[in-house]
């Protein structure tokens, strides 16, 4: 009775996309209610369940930064999670307030499998972790909370996982041109979006690209039929990598397909006046 009186959302009544039960569940509870949980509480936990893999995501605050693990201690894997929690608490402290971490337990690697099997489970348990997460979390468009369907919130908005829908693809072409510039973080026919940031320059500010423009036709005809492109490879960023990686005005996108980074305000002319308006108070602050 107490762990129902302490849930905030659960995706259990939330269908699949063709409109049956999900094969997993997720819930979200609010710590300080827990009478039987052991110190120290973090502020909010998610708990995901299937027969193939458990986890749970622990974060001390509404703002809070960390990532997940792949656990193999299946007798206490969570408290290996609140372990890392105090630790990465005490990093962030010059960062932001309070540390965040989440786990799973894959619950059937392949014995004696090869490394290829039980990469591929391991992969399978990391989606279904992540989308139970997202399930029950709030999403962002520009500046407007969206809940996530079939969800009953019981706490207020939370929108501290973002996921964007994708607009347009990455071509060979520009990330040739790009690539000289510096390191890409997209590979050709990756999805691509405004604000999505797609590589790293070396410049000391931010470089606005299009990274999804094709070749133009020209009238002059090429020694072969298509010009072959060599791209650098693209940098692979993981989940705590990018979250060690952004600066304050960015974003991690989480999806079970990928890892991306943004830009909080995804119009470049946003952010233009954004940064003018920032400089104008700093100014008037000096005088």
């Amino acid at each position: 009775h107490n762990a129902v009186q302490a849930t905030l959302r659960t995706n259990a009544y939330q269908p699949d996309a063709d409109g049956q039960p999900k094969i997993y569940v997720s819930f979200k509870f609010d710590c300080a209610k827990l009478d039987d949980l052991p110190l120290p509480r973090p502020w909010r936990e998610i708990f995901v369940y299937s027969t193939w893999i458990e986890g749970v995501h622990l974060r001390g605050g509404p703002v809070a930064r960390g990532g997940l693990r792949w656990s193999d201690r299946k007798e206490d894997y969570r408290t290996e999670v609140l372990g890392l929690v105090k630790a990465q608490q005490v990093k962030n402290a010059v960062i932001v307030p309070v540390g965040s971490k989440g786990g799973f337990l894959p619950k059937t690697l392949p014995a004696g499998g090869s490394r290829d099997a039980v990469v591929a489970e391991a992969i399978r348990c990391y989606k279904t972790f992540l989308s139970g997460l997202l399930d029950i979390t709030d999403n962002l468009d520009g500046d407007t909370v969206v809940p996530p369907s079939a969800v009953i919130r019981r706490d207020g908005d939370d929108p501290y996982l973002v996921v964007a829908a994708d607009k347009g693809t990455a071509t060979a072409y520009a990330l040739l041109n790009l690539s000289e510039r510096g390191v890409m973080f997209v590979k050709p026919q990756d999805p691509v979006y405004e604000g999505q940031i797609v590589g790293e320059n070396s410049r000391e500010n931010d470089l606005g690209v299009n990274v999804a423009k094709g070749k133009a036709f020209s009238n002059v005809r090429e020694s072969t039929k298509e010009a072959t492109v060599v791209l650098k490879a693209a940098r692979t960023i993981s989940l705590e990598a990018a979250l060690e990686y952004i600066e304050s005005d960015e974003l991690v996108e989480i999806t079970p397909e990928s890892i991306r980074l943004r830009k909080k305000l995804l119009s470049e002319s946003q952010r233009k006046r954004a940064d003018r308006h920032h400089k104008t108070a700093a100014a008037g602050r000096r005088n």
